[in-house]
């Protein structure tokens, strides 16, 4: 039974997190390609980057460093303000002030809520006041 030992997860690559921490990495990168390309592509990324905003949000909350917080946040706010570009396009054309107004309008509010409610440091309670 000697063989049967040595799948045991001790000997598992898998459970080590490196497979995690890996695959977490790629699909960020796939999230961040895809929303670009439906950014710079004419008309067809409004629905691609509905679908998209939420993975968006995801990987701005996994994210550990202030920095690609910030490269995330940068990506969400442009996405929301091209689907509200687009809204109004659809809504009013290109005339008045609505064209330039609600896409700044969603872009400064996805701004304010993902910086309201972003999870700070992680926090360990003190053993001295347990």
């Amino acid at each position: 039974m000697k063989l049967a030992r040595s799948f045991g997860p001790a000997t598992s690559t898998y459970d080590s997190g490196m497979a995690t921490s890996s695959s977490r990495a790629t699909f960020k990168v796939v999230i961040l390609l895809a929303s670009l390309v439906a950014m710079i592509s004419i008309g067809g990324g409004f629905v691609v980057l509905i679908a998209l905003l939420p993975f968006q949000w995801w990987a701005f909350g996994d994210s550990p460093s202030p920095r690609r917080r910030f490269g995330w946040l940068a990506v969400m706010a442009l996405s929301t303000a091209e689907l509200g570009w687009g809204a109004a396009y659809l809504w009013v054309s290109d005339s008045g002030p609505v064209i330039w107004v609600l896409p700044l309008g969603l872009a400064v509010a996805t701004v304010l809520t993902a910086v309201l409610t972003a999870r700070g440091p992680a926090r360990v309670p003190s053993s001295r006041h347990a």
